[in-house]
């Protein structure tokens, strides 16, 4: 039915996309039923796939009908993933945290113009480092951590191979040294609680030992790039 309503059209593309929006809405709300009945998992998806919906169709919204500007569907995003994000620590899940991250670093993908904004695209990467930084330090949350840090890396370069230039040298250096120095500081914040006998796990390993060397990696390689760009 709906397909049939889009393609005559008997709903407009506002139409659709606040179908979309109230669907997304509707599947969150109706998550927290499951969780109150202990499917904690499964309230999980829901959600997921709720706040899916909500990201696209606020993508659609701006991309496809141009009927918002990319700075309200960004602002829109945004309180999307904060409102996931503050479900995750007050549900004490980390599954839950790491669709958000994902929500997260879909926003510049969905709202992208195709053009080079250096400081809003870093300035709203380094405000998602800093409150996943304050998440880790209250709950042991490693794959967080590491799928943040991972992101921030892949932007950082997808980023510089299609816009950086010699003119932007010392805003870009400003901008490594605010990523540079949090996730040089993320292993002493995150608190592993292991019981008597018990060794790292995966993850857990990843952050205390792979993550401070790649993280020294990625910033010797941006400083030197900025120093030399001919290397």
């Amino acid at each position: 039915f709906l397909k049939l309503a889009f393609d005559n059209p008997w709903i407009g593309p506002l139409g659709r996309v606040l179908i979309g929006l109230l669907a997304g809405a509707a599947l969150i709300g109706w998550s927290e039923r499951f969780h109150r009945r202990g499917y904690a998992v499964f309230s999980y998806s829901l959600k997921a796939i709720g706040s899916g919906t909500l990201y696209l169709s606020l993508g659609a919204a701006f991309a496809l009908y141009g009927l918002m500007p990319a700075g309200a569907a960004f602002a829109a995003m945004i309180a999307v993933t904060a409102f996931n994000g503050y479900m995750s620590w007050i549900q004490d899940s980390e599954l839950l945290a790491l669709y958000a991250i994902a929500g997260a670093l879909s926003t510049p993908l969905l709202v992208s113009t195709g053009g080079n904004h250096e400081v809003t695209l870093f300035t709203y990467l380094l405000i998602l480092d800093l409150a996943v930084l304050v998440l880790v330090a209250l709950r042991p949350w490693s794959r967080l951590l590491f799928v943040s840090f991972v992101g921030t890396a892949i932007f950082i370069f997808a980023w510089w191979s299609s816009f950086y230039s010699q003119d932007q040298a010392a805003r870009t250096a400003f901008f490594l040294c605010c990523f540079f120095i949090p996730f040089s500081l993320a292993p002493r914040l995150f608190k592993i609680a292991l019981d008597p006998g018990e060794t790292f796990r995966g993850w857990d390993s990843l952050v205390s030992f792979v993550l401070p060397v790649a993280n020294a990696a990625v910033g010797f390689i941006g400083f030197c790039s900025l120093i030399n760009p001919a290397a």
